[in-house]
């Protein structure tokens, strides 16, 4: 259920419509939306196979923006965020709209943890046609590393510092229990 956390908190963000990109045969269990929930997020919520999403992250991001643009042909940016960080807030979701909204050059806004650039990112249409051209298992990180593209970059500000955890193995899963284990007992949600 820890897949669902980030999702959770985004959907009550700013941003109005979702899609949640998933392997193929993904019962996607790990939504777990209960039903009052899914009938309020049913309009601002749209799943999408990504049936090569083995051959890694860059087929996954490329479902995800056709699937988006298919279904709102003049969006002007798009979200990215990873369903492996349980411990992203809505409020960095609107952080990352502010950034782009105070400054019309910036092609994106993303956060750090102090060593990487990393999601949740929102990056404008100036960079579709390079979110299309990634292979393999590159993501938007790859793209801010060209120097190419003007972005902002924001710390944690705030947030707990656990907010941008990644959990990719055994260890890193273990320390999001303990983190959230902790904020549980301290009262925090």
């Amino acid at each position: 259920m820890l897949g669902s956390q980030a999702l959770h908190a985004l959907l009550n963000s700013v941003i109005k419509s979702w899609i949640v990109v998933h392997r193929t045969n993904d019962e996607l269990e790990w939504l777990a939306i209960p039903e009052l929930e899914r009938a309020c997020w049913a309009a601002q919520l749209h799943k999408q196979e990504s049936p090569l999403s083995a051959q890694g992250m860059s087929c996954s991001l490329r479902s995800g923006l056709e699937a988006l643009l298919a279904l709102y042909p003049d969006t002007d940016a798009v979200l990215i965020a990873l369903a492996d960080q349980p411990f992203v807030t809505a409020r960095m979701a609107e952080r990352l709209v502010e950034a782009l909204e105070r400054d019309s050059t910036l092609d994106y806004a993303a956060f750090s943890d102090g060593a990487a650039t990393m999601p949740p990112a929102l990056l404008r249409t100036t960079m579709f046609s390079a979110l299309e051209e990634l292979e393999g298992d590159q993501g938007a990180r790859q793209l801010f590393a060209t120097g190419k593209y003007n972005g902002k970059i924001l710390d944690l500000n705030g947030e707990h510092d656990f907010a941008l955890h990644d959990i990719d193995d055994e260890d890193s899963l273990q320390a999001a229990i303990d983190c959230w284990n902790r904020r549980e007992c301290n009262g925090h949600e």
